[in-house]
């Protein structure tokens, strides 16, 4: 017989005033306070069938923590900070608290030999440790469900995030997020042969020429227990389905054989575009396209 486990959750809502005081330059109008709708929903286990948790009264402790916190209030918390508190605060095996239900965190609990893992879209965080689940808001995938993964995070660290949260459904995986474009081979190996096995698309940000050539070249490349035979791969498995996406502070031109897109951020704009010699599509997110928008707030790419 299987072993069951039991999570039951509630759904919640409030209205709260935040900034973020050390938002970079770029995004500087997020050290204002501005106003979401925080939406919360706390998870909790349980071992019985009928009723261990009751939803009502869980909700009315969760709303009465909310309230004395941070409902109506002007404060500094994160997602994530707030996300966590409630973690702690109900014994929760999950908390996901989104902003306007557009951008958010999810945070899990996991056992204390594990590594300690934030599941969010990607923002500031500590190297080689954190991987972050959210939707793309910008480029050609915009509103795919991703996994976002840095670039200086372990295969080990890979392999345990996507073991303990195999149920999120993210469709793509973005190697080198977070402003972390350190790219590991060991890890990308271990990405591409995930991605491969489950039919999902990698997408993997570099900012320098020459890591681009040599990441490109082991995209190519056979790997163990495989022959390439006229260009075709006989054995193991062919390569992935990838992107290489080159970012760049400033635009300029790139080789159609080394990169897919070209990315470049200004104070208004986020530009991705294909890099192909014959009509390449543009992708042009504006800070103020309504994705990014809440109460006539200005949101992009904002974590809390």
């Amino acid at each position: 017989m299987k072993k069951v486990e039991k999570i039951v959750y509630i759904q919640t809502q409030f209205e709260g005033f935040h900034r973020w005081v050390d938002a970079p330059i770029d995004v500087a109008f997020l050290r204002n306070t501005h106003r979401h709708i925080f939406h919360v929903e706390v998870g909790v286990a349980v071992k019985g069938s009928n009723r261990e948790v009751e939803f009502f009264l869980f909700k009315r402790k969760v709303d009465a923590f909310i309230k004395e916190k941070w409902e109506g209030q002007f404060f500094e918390s994160s997602c994530e900070m707030i996300a966590e508190e409630l973690l702690h605060t109900f014994d929760a095996e999950w908390v996901d608290v989104s902003e306007d239900k557009e951008n958010g965190a999810f945070v899990a609990a996991i056992d204390d030999n594990s590594v300690d893992v934030i599941v969010e879209k990607p923002s500031i965080f500590d190297k080689r440790e954190h991987c972050f689940y959210g939707t793309e808001a910008e480029g050609p995938n915009r509103g795919a469900s991703v996994l976002f993964v840095p670039g200086s995070i372990t295969q080990d660290v890979f392999k345990h995030v996507v073991g303990e949260f195999a149920f999120l459904p993210f469709q793509r995986i973005y190697y080198g997020a977070g402003n972390d474009r350190d790219i590991r081979l060991d890890t990308l190996a271990a990405i591409e042969l995930y991605a491969h096995n489950r039919g999902l698309c990698v997408d993997i940000e570099l900012d320098d020429l020459d890591n681009v050539r040599i990441v490109a070249e082991f995209m190519k490349a056979p790997k163990p227990g495989e022959t390439q035979i006229e260009g075709v791969f006989v054995g193991h498995r062919p390569p992935c389905r990838h992107n290489i996406i080159l970012f760049e502070h400033t635009p300029m031109g790139a080789d159609p054989d080394l990169v897919d897109y070209m990315k470049y951020v200004t104070q208004t704009h986020i530009h991705w575009r294909e890099v192909v010699l014959d009509k390449p599509q543009k992708f042009v997110t504006p800070t103020n396209d309504i994705f990014f928008q809440a109460d006539s707030t200005l949101i992009p790419m904002e974590r809390g």
